[in-house]
């Protein structure tokens, strides 16, 4: 199974970005052997938001689920209206969240986590 997961780094070992609309790197992993590409989301990278970058993913690279940090209510329901299960990998390295995901150990999101309307447009802060 293929998993995109926010990140600050581009590597398994770098720490899942909080920041869904603001991640630096998102890394489209192979839970069975590790393997992974990696889509550069940093201000200038390809033009586009991590949002649009994840969503494309979704579609493109066949991911099934999404590992992130906060995520307001746009974001999830797009997500979740495209089948794609999220799970929150706050705290916790790639390589990490995704093990963790496999285990049954990582926590679903099922709500947002953030309410854009309350921080002026994005999650940065909260």
């Amino acid at each position: 199974m293929k998993v995109a997961v926010t990140a600050r780094e581009p590597s398994l070992d770098a720490m899942v970005d909080e920041e869904f609309g603001h991640c630096q790197h998102v890394l489209v992993v192979d839970t069975e052997t590790f393997e992974f590409e990696v889509v550069d989301n940093r201000p200038g990278a390809g033009g586009r938001c991590a949002g649009a970058a994840v969503a494309e993913l979704m579609y493109t690279r066949a991911a099934a689920v999404a590992i992130i940090g906060r995520c307001g209510p746009g974001a999830l329901a797009g997500l979740r209206s495209a089948g794609v299960a999220v799970y929150d990998g706050t705290g916790h390295p790639v390589r990490e969240a995704v093990t963790l995901m496999r285990s049954g150990a990582l926590k679903q999101i099922l709500e947002p986590s953030c309410d854009h309307s309350a921080s002026g447009g994005c999650c940065r802060g909260v």
